[in-house]
């Protein structure tokens, strides 16, 4: 897994955690509630079958942590 944090990836919100595009399809990924977005509610990010485009923050024993909200303001 070629995969650390600040890279910037897409995925499809699943019911237990995000889907990945492309070679990292089976690689655990996840994006909290906390961590959904500072411009959209939680639970319309976390819907499942909506497309993201996520930063990752942690990537811990093979699993991806992701934010979507980390992507809504570059300047941090």
């Amino acid at each position: 897994m070629d995969v650390k944090v600040g890279d910037v990836l897409l995925g499809t919100v699943l019911q237990d955690g995000v889907l990945l595009d492309g070679d990292l399809a089976g690689v655990p990924a996840a994006i909290g509630p906390l961590d959904a977005s500072w411009q959209v509610p939680a639970e319309e990010v976390l819907q499942v079958g909506r497309r993201i485009t996520a930063e990752v923050i942690a990537v811990t024993d093979g699993r991806v942590a992701l934010s979507s909200a980390a992507t809504e303001n570059p300047d941090l």
